[in-house]
């Protein structure tokens, strides 16, 4: 055999070894289908990361499907660091990538000049505007409900930027509400937790346009009386409310928790932040007449005492399942949990 033979034996002998050599699996041998689903448990910095490995990856980073939810700031606390020019140019280019596929937003200190982009989401189901500023905020709800985002929204969660200094009048407020109430016509939760005073007339116009509430979150309540207790029972959604959160509603009254009890019977949480006319009477009502309920929290009452559900089941409970708290301080608070039902 001369030299040149030799040498093609062993280069096929050589090939042959490489093929038939066993290594272990690696991550780029899982089908694309499953890749994809693992890395959408990495939130939004991680998966940032991860694209710069390869062009490979750097596809898979722009594949509309890794994008039902986009929500840069996760659960931690947002500061001004946060909302840097890099990530708003990151933002503007993924809606314009991947809007049609975006199911969940959730922004914290959202730009005017990111609501053209925003707006092209067509298939919003939940949207989260967190410390946004109240001019932005009237901008983004009259360009999100004309570029149709509102159509398929079941959840909408609003915070404002500074919750100590008011930065819309109550008309503004009012006017909000109504415009909710007209767009968002699918709407199961509203988290409407603004620095400004909320008018009976926007809490009507909310209540008559949206009939399918579940869970409703309310802020700034000072201006609201019984009567607007009364509006809620009487409502579409009233037979649909699960959960109710009303924060500085100094003016409900005994009666009026009665009232709402009576009129909500499948209501099973309920937050009441800065009542300062109920007494231990007006929240035992609550709990007799809502033979549903499980949780009532009570935060700044000062005319309740500790202790005012034991007779009905309760017990103090720190898990309270609050979406939002609100915050300002003021005064105790005390969660109850209904344990088991007295015969």
């Amino acid at each position: 055999m001369s030299p040149h033979e030799n040498s093609l034996d062993l280069d096929m002998l050589e090939e042959q070894l490489r093929r038939t050599t066993i290594r272990d699996p690696g991550i780029l041998d899982l089908p694309p289908e499953i890749l994809l689903e693992s890395l959408k448990y990495l939130d939004v910095q991680n998966r940032a990361k991860i694209r710069l490995i390869s062009r490979f990856f750097e596809g898979l980073f722009w594949t509309p499907t890794m994008w039902h939810i986009f929500d840069p700031h996760g659960n931690r606390r947002v500061t001004k660091d946060d909302d840097s020019s890099v990530l708003r140019t990151f933002t503007h280019k993924l809606l314009q990538e991947c809007s049609a596929s975006i199911k969940t937003f959730r922004y914290s200190g959202l730009h005017s000049d990111s609501l053209a982009y925003l707006s092209t989401c067509r298939n919003l189901s939940e949207l989260a505007l967190r410390r946004i500023n109240g001019d932005v905020l009237v901008s983004a709800m009259k360009q999100l409900s004309l570029g149709g985002a509102f159509i398929k929204l079941r959840r909408l969660d609003i915070t404002m930027e500074d919750y100590r200094a008011t930065t819309l009048s109550s008309e503004s407020v009012g006017s909000l509400l109504a415009f909710i109430g007209t767009s968002c016509v699918n709407l199961r939760e509203l988290h409407f937790m603004t620095n400004s005073p909320i008018n009976q007339h926007g809490l009507l116009s909310l209540l008559a346009g949206c009939h399918n509430l579940e869970a409703l979150s309310l802020s700034s309540c000072h201006m609201l009386h019984d009567d607007s207790l009364i509006a809620i029972t009487k409502s579409p959604c009233a037979a649909n409310l699960k959960y109710l959160c009303v924060s500085q509603y100094q003016n409900a009254s005994d009666s009026g928790l009665a009232l709402l009890g009576e009129g909500c019977p499948n209501l099973k949480v309920f937050l009441i932040h800065y009542g300062l006319s109920i007494t231990n009477s007006g929240i035992r009502a609550l709990a007799e007449a809502c033979q549903n309920i499980e949780w009532i929290k009570i935060i700044g009452c000062r005319n309740v005492t500790l202790g005012v559900l034991d007779e009905q089941g309760f017990e103090n409970h720190m898990d309270c399942p609050i979406v939002y708290h609100p915050e300002w301080p003021v005064g105790l608070g005390f969660a109850y949990k209904k344990m088991n039902r007295v015969v």
